[in-house]
């Protein structure tokens, strides 16, 4: 019984590999069991189709990263190709000055990830608030400071004896604070044109005004700065100069002044309060911010620009071994309007 069952199964075995075997082969005279040519149809599909969706979907997920890359990169470069324009300290500090401070603002590129670079000054123009040409001493009109109000008042200086002050904002006078023209902590908006570029603003603050020590003030005059040799003791200013008969000396034919050993055809001012003598402490055209911008920019309280002997002050070293500042000026101010002759 064993032996009869067996045959039968080897039989059907052996007939079903030779079947898998002419149907993996593809021969023409392969048979199929009714019903299967169905399933291997399916089957067939499925070996033909179930492959490419995948393809495509892994293809479309490629080609969407690679667009996304590509647009990313695109908007990176655009970014970086095309900074925004801004105002910046030529020092590194915050936008924000006191009353006699010059504070030099400059034009960058400020790029996407944070990063700058500077933008030639000669491409700079300077627009907002005003600039003022400092007058020829010798042939000085009407004042060109501009008239103090409830706003703040500030302006930049083209002085030819000063031409390394380009975008230097001097600052005049807070303004009137809390009043209804002047509402809120006082600032002052300030412009540039770059050339090819376009225009860009900023807000600089105001800070309070400094208040001068008299007794600094009087150590700078007479001793650290040495003003005192030229301007007197005091501040009074240079008398015309004598021969030793006591007649004048002359320069050019014109009054002569002496001036540290030097004979000059104009006097060093004075500067202290003097009654009606017109010196600086003494004019309430001027005051201690423009007595300090005086100093730096090398102008007048009227634009005019200050001749030589006048030094470059605003490399000039202050008490404390630094370089001189608002604080300096205030302080000297302070101490020339204590000095009645």
């Amino acid at each position: 019984m064993r032996r009869l069952a067996f045959v039968p199964i080897a039989l059907v075995g052996l007939a079903a590999a030779a079947w898998l075997t002419a149907t993996a082969c593809g021969g023409p005279d392969a048979a199929a069991p009714t019903g299967a040519g169905d399933a291997n149809e399916v089957s067939d599909a499925s070996a033909e189709s179930m492959p490419v969706p995948a393809l495509d979907a892994a293809t479309d997920a490629t080609d969407a990263t690679d667009a996304t890359l590509v647009d990313a990169s695109t908007d990176a470069i655009d970014a970086f190709a095309t900074p925004r324009l801004a105002i910046v300290t030529v020092r590194g500090t915050p936008l924000e000055g006191a009353p006699g401070e010059g504070v030099g603002l400059a034009v960058v590129y400020l790029f996407a990830d944070g990063t700058t670079a500077p933008v030639a000054a000669d491409q700079v123009v300077w627009t907002l608030p005003s600039t003022i040409v400092a007058t020829d001493p010798s042939d000085a009109g009407a004042s060109v400071i501009p008239a103090t109000g409830p706003r703040p008042t500030a302006f930049y200086v083209q002085n030819p004896y000063r031409d390394d002050r380009a975008g230097v904002l001097y600052i005049l006078d807070p303004g009137d604070l809390g009043t209804p023209d002047a509402p809120g902590a006082p600032s002052i908006a300030v412009r540039a044109t770059v050339a090819d570029a376009g225009d860009v603003t900023a807000t600089v603050a105001i800070l309070p005004a400094r208040v001068g020590d008299p007794s600094v003030g009087q150590n700078l005059f007479q001793h650290v700065l040495m003003c005192a040799a030229c301007h007197g003791a005091t501040g009074g200013g240079s008398p015309p100069a004598t021969s030793p008969d006591g007649g004048p000396q002359l320069y050019d034919g014109g009054t002569g002044y002496l001036i540290s050993g030097k004979l000059y055809p104009f006097p060093a001012p004075g500067l202290n309060a003097a009654p009606d003598s017109g010196n600086v402490a003494s004019d309430p055209a001027w005051s201690a911010a423009m007595f300090s911008i005086a100093s730096q920019a090398d102008v007048d309280n009227r634009g005019v620009a200050l001749r030589k002997p006048m030094p470059y002050w605003l490399g000039g070293t202050s008490a404390d071994g630094g370089t001189l500042g608002p604080q300096d000026f205030a302080d000297l101010f302070a101490w020339l309007t204590t000095q009645p002759q």
